[in-house]
């Protein structure tokens, strides 16, 4: 029965994932530091430098070419930095980073099929938002924690409660099934000796 639990548990989760929505395309660049003297630059005090400070920072942006300094960032600590834009407005993105200079260019370029009609300036002007996060474990951005606790707390839901009735309605319906075997076995050897006792009186009847 562990197996109905583990599909049970893991139907719910798929549930929970399906209903998530993605509002936006999404590209993004992990970025290690480490005390090489080059990268003095992002690990020294944002302050009131109006650039990007960890553990979360987020900036909208415009146009074909940005950049963006990063400032506090932690020796030997990983981060998430990613580009978020609307469907409507199509591109390729590429980040880089400047240890040295401690700075993030982000370059677009549109894509896609230009629609009859449509303003050309539009069509190549795009708004963006670059976010700067910290890292769990340097894969796990601390915004996806909440995520990831719902669908433990789904996780548990379905091992506690799901999975239990569905475990209890599968060996219901085999003992059910089970019985009626067992029934069908008990009733056809009675049935075949009724037949045969209803059929001597008329053997005996034919000799005489």
């Amino acid at each position: 029965m562990n197996m109905y639990k583990r599909t049970a548990a893991v139907l719910a989760l798929q549930a929970l994932l399906m209903g998530i929505s993605v509002s936006a395309n999404t590209d993004k660049l992990f970025i290690r530091t480490s005390a090489d003297p080059h990268s003095e630059a992002w690990l020294n005090p944002g302050g009131n430098t109006g650039c990007m400070v960890p553990p979360f920072a987020s900036v909208t942006l415009d146009g074909s070419v940005s950049e963006v300094c990063l400032r506090g960032l932690t020796v030997d600590t990983q981060y998430e930095l990613r580009v978020c834009w609307p469907a409507t407005t199509p591109g390729d993105f590429v980040i880089t980073t400047d240890a040295e200079k401690g700075l993030v260019r982000v370059s677009v370029n549109s894509s896609g099929v230009l629609s009859p009609g449509r303003d050309p300036i539009l069509y190549n002007h795009h708004r963006y938002h670059l976010i700067l996060e910290s890292t769990l474990f340097g894969v796990l951005p601390y915004s996806a924690l909440p995520v990831v606790g719902l669908c433990l707390i789904v996780l548990a839901i379905a091992l506690t409660v799901i999975a239990p009735a569905v475990d209890g309605l599968i060996v219901s319906v085999g003992c059910k099934e089970e019985a009626d075997e067992k029934m069908d076995k008990d009733t056809f050897p009675k049935k075949q000796a009724h037949e045969s006792s209803s059929a001597l009186p008329l053997r005996n009847r034919k000799k005489n």
